[in-house]
């Protein structure tokens, strides 16, 4: 594909907030547990090697788009627009 790929689906992707810096976040990471919607610890500062993207946000926005554009992803899968291959 050339572009980094984050398969989430299958409980092997850690998913966590926090921050980069000053700006909050949202943390994919290589530590999922196997169960997908996993708690993840708080407060834990993540290493380099572990952590696979962070996407930070400037205004609350920028949080709102992303919610959005995931909530029509949902929609989509649910009315069976995007098929799903297992």
């Amino acid at each position: 594909m050339g572009w980094p790929l984050i398969e989430l689906g299958y409980g092997l992707i850690e998913v966590a907030e926090g921050t980069q810096g000053s700006k909050p976040a949202l943390i994919f990471g290589r530590n999922g547990m196997g169960k997908i919607g996993e708690p993840t610890q708080p407060n834990r500062v993540a290493t380099h090697e572990e952590v696979l993207a962070v996407v930070t946000f400037d205004n609350v926005e920028s949080l709102d788009v992303l919610s959005m554009k995931l909530q029509q992803i949902r929609e989509n899968m649910v009315s069976k627009k995007i098929m799903v291959q297992a």
